[in-house]
């Protein structure tokens, strides 16, 4: 995952999500960390909205997803996650068909929806939402 090449609230978020993973002990970073973060963070209020998600809801949602990951009691820094490196791969495919030159929230964003992880999948159902409303919604 390259750092670099996201946004500065983007870049905000992952730091956010690792501190998040590092506070539960989960020896992975997932997307439910990430996800969490992006809701806690005020950048998608709009698009929240658009998509009639109530983001106290939401939080609470991915909190409780977080709380079941595995943890260990020397986790040390988190690693990446499958689930997380292929949300990280399908949001670059995204970015460049955009034509962006960094990655937004927003990218990353549809590349964790577009994976197949259990709690994002879960969420989907939970929140009736799919890649296509978000990119709608943007």
């Amino acid at each position: 995952m390259n750092i670099e090449q996201m946004t500065e609230q983007l870049q905000a978020i992952i730091m956010s999500a690792l501190t998040k993973a590092q506070e539960s002990h989960n020896p992975e970073l997932n997307p439910e960390h990430i996800l969490a973060a992006m809701a806690e963070d005020t950048g998608l209020d709009g698009i929240w909205q658009r998509l009639k998600i109530n983001k106290e809801q939401l939080i609470k949602f991915l909190n409780d997803c977080i709380s079941k990951l595995p943890t260990q009691t020397d986790a040390g820094q988190p690693m990446l996650s499958r689930a997380v490196s292929e949300g990280y791969t399908k949001a670059l495919d995204y970015m460049k068909k955009q034509g962006d030159t960094y990655m937004s929230t927003v990218a990353m964003l549809i590349g964790l929806l577009s994976t197949n992880a259990s709690g994002v999948q879960e969420l989907k159902k939970q929140f009736g939402i799919n890649v296509k409303d978000v990119q709608d919604a943007e």
